[in-house]
């Protein structure tokens, strides 16, 4: 059974997350573990008691932390009624962040997804903070990103994009291959570097994937070298109508670029298809 972990807010962009998360994996025996982590400095959802100090008010956070998330596994089991599915509750006190670390290690989670901003209002980040913060620092798990009011569509085609640097040793492609096998979809990589020609590394490892992908419909593209790698992504993306990305999180390479660059503000905003990231393992 496949072991998901969803970290919610009680917003719809989580919501949406895990309703999108239940549609692409409709198929698999899942466990849904669905996470709230509330501190001092969460607003309250309702004002039905008046604090009378700190232990006060982290009671009135945990009851509405607990009843929330009752109240979010009530509705998707409505919304989806599919039996491959089950749901658990965590609710924690703490910082977001070390709650999804905390929880993905002791649970031994296979995916984390996470509810995102994208395509609405000006200079919102595709890649918010927090996000950026959790892809950074786990290291052992994929997490898939998706955007605000993203409705699943069928993944005919996925965008695995790649610079052919690293070889792919570590079984770091189990989970390309496994929702591509799932969805019957093909793969269309996208290809981007600075040079014409690949060196002889590149070219090894161009081999190792296509020997790693050879049970499965897939098409290489080669694209020009923009100043912004992300802009390249995005225009991809815009180009082909893939339906979900994915990148290998190598260290000080092109995702890592990708989230430094400053004009990610203005061209991911625009993203509006699902992002899995994949740890290196190495």
């Amino acid at each position: 059974m496949k072991k998901i972990l969803v970290p919610t807010d009680f917003s719809n962009d989580s919501y949406n997350a895990l309703h999108y998360a239940t549609q692409l994996l409709a198929s698999e025996n899942c466990m849904f573990y669905i996470l709230n982590v509330y501190n001092e400095t969460v607003s309250l959802r309702t004002q039905r008691f008046l604090s009378e100090g700190g232990k006060v008010l982290i009671r009135q956070l945990a009851e509405e932390s607990e009843e929330g998330l009752a109240e979010i596994v009530h509705r998707i089991r409505r919304d989806t009624e599919n039996k491959n599915h089950s749901y658990e509750t965590i609710s924690k006190r703490g910082e977001m962040l070390e709650g999804i670390m905390s929880s993905a290690k002791e649970l031994d989670i296979d995916l984390i997804v996470v509810g995102n901003k994208g395509k609405t209002g000006p200079k919102e980040m595709f890649l918010g903070g927090n996000t950026i913060r959790t892809m950074k620092t786990i290291k052992n798990c994929p997490i898939l990103m998706v955007p605000r009011e993203t409705e699943f569509a069928p993944l005919t085609e996925i965008a695995f994009a790649t610079h052919y640097k690293r070889d792919f040793t570590a079984n770091v492609l189990d989970p390309l291959r496994y929702i591509a096998n799932m969805h019957n979809s093909s793969i269309n990589i996208i290809h981007v570097d600075e040079k014409k020609e690949l060196d002889e590394e590149q070219k090894a490892n161009k081999i190792l994937l296509e020997k790693e992908l050879m049970d499965i419909p897939y098409e290489t593209q080669w694209r020009p070298y923009y100043n912004e790698k992300s802009k390249v992504i995005n225009d991809f993306v815009q180009d082909t109508k893939v339906n979900l990305l994915i990148m290998i999180n190598y260290e000080h390479t092109l995702l890592e670029k990708m989230v430094r660059e400053p004009v990610i503000l203005d061209i991911t905003s625009q993203l509006d298809i699902p992002f899995l990231v994949i740890p290196s393992k190495d």
